[in-house]
């Protein structure tokens, strides 16, 4: 009896649901980074540190608060005005002033309410809302208790969403604070210290790690 090799069907792998399970993974890593990426502002430039170290890879995404100096001057960038600024600013200034009217995407009405709640300097703490993208959230150096207790109660709903382990105890974050190089360190220091007060105790700082021989 002969076998012969030719005419034979050939037999090929159904790769159908491992595609699919490949762009299900794909859409998952996708959608993670976007969230983390949406609570890192790229407006806020954080000062530059000789010594930082990058963070290691883990699978905890940490809380993200991004810090930055209110600066009235940003309401000049609504009007008819902003034509002419850069010339009345000067480039170095006018930059600075900008990236914090591209925080709050040019909102004429989110600009005039930032500007009755804070002082010229004052700073002032964006995070990642359920409802908004953009939720500011005030805290630093007034002597006003609402400033406080505001990061306060936000910080104090995200540690009762956060996760239980097996033995039921919560799984705490990491807190990493990205204050912006115009903000005061005493500001920086008070809002360590409202996280800390509410659980939050692992703190990690945003820093620009500077390029060898750069400028």
């Amino acid at each position: 009896m002969s076998h012969g090799g030719g005419g034979g069907e050939v037999v090929e792998p159904n790769l159908t649901p491992l595609l699919d399970l490949v762009m299900q993974l794909l859409m998952f890593f996708i959608i993670c980074v976007r969230f983390v990426t949406d609570q890192v502002k790229a407006e806020i430039q954080v000062p530059d540190n000789q010594e930082a170290r990058r963070p290691g890879k883990t699978t905890d995404s940490p809380i993200i608060l991004n810090m930055i100096a209110w600066d009235p001057t940003v309401t000049r960038f609504i009007g008819p005005e902003k034509a002419s600024l850069k010339a009345q600013l000067g480039d170095a200034r006018y930059l600075e002033v900008e990236r914090l009217y591209n925080l709050f995407k040019g909102s004429a009405k989110e600009i005039a309410i930032a500007n009755e709640s804070f002082k010229p300097g004052e700073a002032m703490v964006v995070t990642q809302g359920k409802t908004d993208p953009l939720y500011l959230r005030k805290g630093g150096r007034r002597k006003n208790s609402d400033r406080i207790n505001d990061v306060a109660g936000w910080l104090r709903d995200a540690f009762q969403e956060l996760p239980k382990d097996a033995e039921g105890n919560k799984v705490v974050k990491k807190v990493r604070i990205r204050a912006d190089r115009n903000v005061e360190y005493q500001d920086v220091h008070a809002l360590a210290e409202v996280c800390r007060q509410n659980q939050f105790k692992e703190l990690t700082y945003g820093v620009m790690i500077p390029t060898p021989g750069g400028k």
